[in-house]
């Protein structure tokens, strides 16, 4: 057996090490039994927080609930009278009057034709637009012809494929239109068929089929824009449609108004071929205008009796033939001429220039002043408004009735005179002594340019157009002058402002001022902007 204290230690030695470790377990477990205590305790005190401002927040969550009912039932509300009324105006607008309602339907129509260039899709497709609303306003559109007048024709529609609906449309507005005069656009695109296999054959199928349409209705035409692009004499755009322009232009025309050919390059016959028959019957013809193409010679003088407004350019056109169109032409208003070369010497009988022109406004570009107003020049009492280029002027004799006359001046300026010859120039139109509006528009500038400009007008002495109120300046730039030095435009209206008007030749104040800002620096727009207010325009 074993010793008393062996066998107690034996006894009580397994016991042991559980008994210590109970205690060490027992003390944590006290220790996280109070910390859970304290979570709760905060838990709890939070949760009544929660609790208390839910109580508080409630009655205004109930509040928006019943704000937003209330606003889901007024959105309700306002949809079922915007439905509502839509059908009431669609039920007034149905049975609009006739009477009312066709003015307004001719009034659309033509708003969309005043800024319309050759061909306008948009504006083709106003009288559908109308006539699609509903069953009335189709009655009315179809019952209305003038709503059907305005023909588009461009060779875009053979470049998608539109041609047979195309045939279709153009073939009803023709029919749709009545007896009222017809505005017809045509556009000879240069863009690349890249869609069409056989461009020639099909060319040639829609301006035929086209033209078929035309030429019945041409005793209707009131206007006819042709823009012919700029596509090669030969090409298979030009040919086919040469050919049935000029059997259109050869039929009587006595509603025609204003004709534009506009071809790049020259497009019809030239001088040594003339046209045989042009316009034979088109007594109210008022504006011609004749771009790259010849100057055609048999115009009857009924014709050119009528005419107000005569526009050519880009043409091979003989002097006599000017003359021949000039002299029958008593009621010209508008003259505009832009050459690239002067005229040929005259063919055939010379025939003598005109002594007077009624024009009112001439539009010279190109060397051709020298070929129309040699000394002495033809007598021009009416004119008022000129536009031209610097190196134009000193060949336009200003004579002491057109000094008196001229009241609008339009001079482009160009960038290869060098600063004698546009002091020269400025010395030629300072005798236009009665101007009251001048644009300068300047394509390059000279050097000391501006400072030249001005100390012409703010001459103490003798200053140019010492009448002009209304001043336009564009492109003027300064060569190595900084912006601090540039307020001539600001010298030139205190210089204005400082005479009293006693005479012609007394200078008057600038009323309005128009600049871009290359021609004024930014701190002179301040400060003339200041001195003329809303009469101060910067471009």
């Amino acid at each position: 057996m074993l010793p008393a204290s062996t066998k107690h230690e034996s006894v009580l030695h397994p016991y042991e090490p559980w008994r210590t470790v109970q205690a060490v377990d027992g003390a944590t477990v006290r220790e996280q039994d109070e910390g859970t205590v304290a979570t709760i305790e905060e838990l709890e005190a939070t949760l009544e927080h929660l609790d208390a401002s839910l109580a508080t927040a409630r009655p205004d969550f109930e509040n928006h609930v019943q704000i937003i009912a209330q606003m889901t039932l007024d959105r309700e509300a306002l949809r079922a009278s915007i439905d509502a009324s839509r059908e009431n105006l669609r039920n007034t607008l149905a049975v609009f009057p006739f009477d009312v309602l066709a003015p307004i339907f001719t009034l659309v129509h033509e708003s969309s034709s005043t800024t319309r260039k050759y061909a306008d899709w948009r504006a083709m497709r106003v009288p559908y637009v109308l006539a699609s609303v509903c069953r009335g306003w189709r009655r009315v559109a179809l019952a209305t012809p003038i709503l059907w007048r305005y023909i588009a024709v461009s060779t875009d529609v053979p470049r998608f494929k539109n041609c047979i609906s195309f045939y279709q449309h153009l073939g009803r507005i023709i029919a749709r239109s009545g007896t009222r005069s017809l505005d017809v656009d045509i556009d000879v695109s240069e863009k690349p068929f890249e869609f069409v296999v056989d461009v020639d054959a099909t060319i040639s199928e829609f301006w035929s089929r086209c033209f078929a349409k035309l030429v019945p209705a041409v005793s209707r035409l009131r206007t006819l824009h042709v823009n012919g692009g700029h596509n090669d004499f030969e090409s298979p755009l030009s040919v086919p449609f040469r050919a049935h322009l000029q059997n259109l232009l050869s039929c009587p025309t006595p509603l025609l108004e204003n004709l534009d050919l506009i071809f790049r390059p020259r497009f019809l016959e030239g001088p040594d071929e003339p046209v045989s028959c042009f316009l034979p019957d088109a007594p109210s013809l008022r504006r011609l205008g004749l771009h790259g193409v010849p100057f055609i010679p048999s115009l009857p003088r009924a014709v050119l009796s009528s005419l107000t407004h005569l526009a050519l350019g880009d043409m091979d056109v003989f002097l006599n033939q000017l003359w021949e169109t000039l002299s029958p032409a008593l009621n010209l208003e508008t003259l505009d001429m832009e050459m690239c070369a002067g005229f040929q010497a005259s063919r055939g009988p010379i025939v003598r220039r005109p002594d007077s022109l009624p024009i009112r406004e001439l539009h010279v570009i190109g060397g051709i002043m020298d070929d129309i107003f040699a000394s002495p020049p033809p007598a021009m009492p009416n004119l008022t408004t000129l536009w031209t280029v610097d190196w134009n002027v000193t060949e336009f004799i200003v004579t002491d009735a057109l000094a008196h006359s001229l009241t609008h001046l339009r001079l482009e300026l160009q960038a290869h005179h060098v600063a004698e010859s546009r002091k020269r120039h400025l010395n030629h139109i300072r005798d236009m002594r009665s101007l009251l509006d001048v644009w300068l528009e300047y394509k390059g500038s000279t050097q000391d340019e501006e400072k030249m400009l001005y100390d012409e007008l703010c001459d103490p002495d003798r200053p140019m157009w010492p009448q002009v109120r209304t001043l336009k300046i564009t492109g003027l730039c300064a060569w190595d002058v900084s912006d601090d030095e540039r307020d001539g435009l600001l010298r030139l209206l205190r210089f204005r402002m400082r005479n009293t008007p006693s005479s012609t030749s007394t200078p008057v104040p600038i009323e309005s001022v128009s600049f871009d800002s290359q021609s004024v620096p930014a701190w002179v727009a301040v400060e003339v902007r200041a001195v003329l207010g809303e009469n101060c325009h910067q471009l």
